[in-house]
Formats: structure tokens, sequence, C-alpha cells
């Protein structure tokens, strides 16, 4: 059996499967909080897996590929290979990049650029192998263009500077009770303010037809493009691929700004786990 993880800030997603589909093995998804090493310790990260995997017999998972946020440097790729070497102690165990995961999902052996839209964001050059280039993330205070925490962020701010239509304004109060004292407290001393931000991006998604949320959203994509895509897209005349929620369910706005821009989009994935599970089981 091999698993395979799919990791964003928010949520993990665990797909266990056979190496050998003809088998007929029964598939197992799991879910559990996102596995961020930049945010949990190798203990947390342990007691989490642990308890998601209470119910399977870990000694029969003979490999175990992790996508996750976070991943990028040896350090803190060593904070998970610690912890899940512990708990799938009879595994072969790969961390990997989230973004590298998408680009897998995404493209298997092609060329292509590959997007992560979630709760954060990230842009990269895929040659079918490895990643070849991308633009710096910056985390959700200096980047993350056209992510959840992106727009949440404008959606408070459209709140409290009084830029919301009345009718708009009270559909907002009646799904978040805020002040901004509690506001500025999540934002700026409890964990996890990325995820905070990104919970109100669900509100911009019902009311996207709303005048003042559409310009913010044409904004917040707009933004995305001319600062992550555009200049990769000057060096690298490739196939545009889409992973997450947040460009799922603003697909059809993400969709015209390709046009516009002359990409051309091949899909938008919500969760790529499922062709993970394609990629690695047509490289075993």
């Amino acid at each position: 059996m091999i698993v395979i993880a799919d990791s964003g800030s928010t949520k993990t997603d665990w797909l266990i499967c056979g190496e050998n589909p003809a088998n007929g093995e029964k598939e197992i998804r799991l879910s559990s909080m996102g596995l961020n090493p930049y945010h949990l310790t190798v203990e947390k990260i342990m007691t989490t897996v642990e308890e998601t995997f209470a119910d399977v017999e870990t000694s029969e998972i003979s490999k175990v590929f992790f996508y996750g946020a976070g991943c990028n440097s040896t350090e803190l790729n060593a904070v998970l290979y610690n912890a899940l070497t512990n708990v799938f102690s009879k595994s072969s165990v790969e961390i990997h990049s989230d973004i590298e995961g998408a680009a897998r999902a995404l493209f298997g052996r092609k060329k292509g650029i590959a997007v992560i839209l979630g709760t954060g964001s990230n842009t990269v050059v895929y040659d079918g192998y490895k990643i070849v280039e991308g633009i710096q993330s910056l985390g959700y205070i200096l980047g993350d263009e056209g992510s959840g925490a992106a727009i949440g962020k404008s959606l408070l701010q459209m709140y409290f500077h009084g830029k919301m239509e009345a009718a708009l304004k009270a559909d907002f109060e009646k799904d978040f009770a805020l002040d901004l004292k509690s506001v500025l407290l999540s934002v700026y001393k409890k964990p996890g303010p990325n995820r905070y931000l990104a919970s109100f991006a669900i509100f911009a998604g019902k009311h996207a037809g709303e005048p003042s949320i559409a310009a913010m959203l044409d904004d917040i994509f707009e933004e995305y493009f001319k600062i992550q895509l555009l200049p990769l897209a000057r060096k690298y005349h490739y196939p545009l691929g889409v992973v997450g929620s947040i460009g799922h369910h603003f697909s059809n706005i993400f969709a015209a700004k390709a046009d516009k821009y002359g990409f051309e989009l091949m899909q938008i994935l919500k969760k790529p786990v499922e062709k993970l599970k394609e990629y690695h089981l047509n490289e075993l």
C-alpha cells in the first residue's frame, strides 16, 4: 500500500491505495489539519498523523509521498520527515513541496506553468521532471497575490473602511460578528492568521455578483497575473494549470484573465490528490 498526502495550510488530504490497482485493494481517504512545518513541531505533526491513522494498519504501508505547504527547505522538510518516519516506521518517506505536487498532478511528464491558488499562492515553471523557475513566495503579509488570504484581507479592508454597500454590509455582519479588536488579535497574535483571513473568501464567492466585490476580485486576480504569471510567461510559452480551492471557486474570473493575457488554460483542479495517485501508480 502507498500513501499520498496533499497538505495545504488549512487541510491535509490523505489517500491510501494499493501499488497494484488490478488487485482491487480498497482505497481509504482521510483528512486532517494542514501540516505546515513552518508553524508546527515534530511532536504536533506526529500526534496529528497518529490520530488520523488510528484505524489504519500502518505496517502495511510501503511508501509515503507527502506534498506540503512550507516544504521548501532542507530544514523544514526534516521536521516532516522525522515526524512521518516515526509514524510510518516500515515505510519509505518522500517529502515534496505542494507546488511540485501541483505540477505533477496537472502535467504529469509534460511541460507547463503550475499555479496554486488556495489559502496562499505559488507559481512555477515545470519541465516535466522538475521545477526550473518560480516566483519567490513572500507569504500572506508580503505576497500570496490571488490567494484566499489576499481576498480576505481586501474584504476586511472594505468593511472597516466603510466601502461596502449597505445591504452587503448587513449580510457581512450577519455572517461574521466582528469588531476591529478581535480581527487584529486574530491577524497579529493568534495562530494561523493566513487561514483566518482566507476564511472570509467564502463570503466573496457568495457575493461575487455585487459590484464592489466583483471589482475587488478583478483587482485581486489582475495583481496576481501581473506579479506572478506574466514575468514567467515572457520567458516560457507553456500551458497553464491551476490547483486549489480559490482557483476552483473563482475559475470564471481566472479563466477570463487567462484569456485576456493569451494563456492556454489546460485545467483547474480543486484538489490534486487523485491526479497524484495516477502519477505515482504510473511511476511505480
